[in-house]
């Protein structure tokens, strides 16, 4: 189980140390959906795709040393947005794991242009298991 097509918008990664760092280079085109109304004539990347961006990095991370593990956003810490990402900026996108839990994993996310750092993000994904994950939904109040 993970994203649906329409929102997967990570789903590979460029190099990676299984469970540890994962890194993925993108160039959005101008045509993904966010950018949409975001801004019309003026598109930017909004703060929450990029922290997304970031996550699903991270998940794919996790569970190409675990793929059985359903890795789930529970917070972010901290986020920075130093620049705007534009259509056609070829944006390198870095995560590093800084915890040792099984539970609960914290990253920390980077995304550069060039040698510029645009973004920066700490947050915290849950480790849950397929089963783990299916027991929650049944009992979280619809």
């Amino acid at each position: 189980m993970s994203h649906g097509v329409s929102f997967k918008l990570i789903s590979h990664f460029d190099s990676v140390i299984p469970g540890e760092l994962a890194a993925v280079r993108l160039q959005p085109t101008g045509r993904e959906f966010y950018f949409v109304d975001h801004f019309p004539g003026r598109p930017l990347v909004p703060g929450v795709i990029q922290i997304e961006w970031l996550a699903q990095l991270a998940t794919l991370c996790l569970k190409a040393k675990t793929p059985d593990l359903f890795p789930v956003l529970l917070s972010v810490r901290r986020s920075q947005f130093l620049r705007p990402i534009r259509p056609g900026d070829e944006c390198s996108l870095e995560i590093k794991r800084i915890n040792e839990s099984d539970l609960i994993s914290t990253f920390h996310g980077r995304i550069q242009i060039g040698e510029e750092l645009v973004s920066e993000v700490d947050f915290l994904v849950r480790n849950w298991t397929k089963s783990e994950f299916d027991i929650a939904m049944k009992e979280s109040p619809q």
